[in-house]
């Protein structure tokens, strides 16, 4: 008894919108899968850039998806790699309390000799330093995330007294 089992595929239209290459690239990287998205991680120029920028933003959402629920170890991990020490995120609040002590990381990083600042070689501005740039961008990114978790949270919330009712 053999049984053939068949699949049909819709056929797959992908429209392209913009008036140059790029933005026709572009278009399509604004509503693409994630695993196309991946494929294309490694592309030049603007498009690879869009992609690159693109799977961060969703890997950021995914982090803070996570610590709604009380897993701090995505969180922590991006953290360690992005600074080269150790971290823990021992419970919510010291999840919450990330953006003050990265802003710790700067109030260090600004007591340094050169005031946390460097001279711009191209355009001769002060521009931060290595070591405050990296705190000020974390620092940022751990505001986001934090709010991203409470709106994650609160929606769980929401939709579980929406059934409960």
């Amino acid at each position: 008894m053999n049984q053939v089992t068949t699949t049909s595929f819709a056929p797959a239209i992908v429209d392209v919108i913009g008036k140059t290459k790029v933005e026709r690239q572009l278009s399509v990287v604004s509503q693409c899968d994630g695993y196309t998205k991946m494929a294309l991680a490694n592309a030049k120029g603007k498009l690879g850039l869009a992609v690159r920028n693109g799977v961060a933003n969703g890997g950021l959402m995914g982090i803070a998806k996570q610590a709604s629920s009380g897993n701090y170890k995505p969180c922590a991990e991006y953290i360690a790699a992005r600074t080269g020490k150790p971290f823990v995120i021992s419970s919510r609040a010291s999840f919450e309390s990330l953006a003050d002590q990265f802003e710790m990381s700067i109030m260090a990083a600004k007591s340094a000799k050169n005031g946390g600042y460097v001279l711009d070689k191209k355009t001769g501005a002060h521009k931060p330093s290595a070591t405050h740039a990296l705190a000020l961008e974390l620092k940022a990114i751990a505001i986001e995330l934090i709010a991203n978790a409470a709106a994650f949270h609160a929606e769980r919330v929401s939709a579980k007294s929406a059934i409960e009712a």
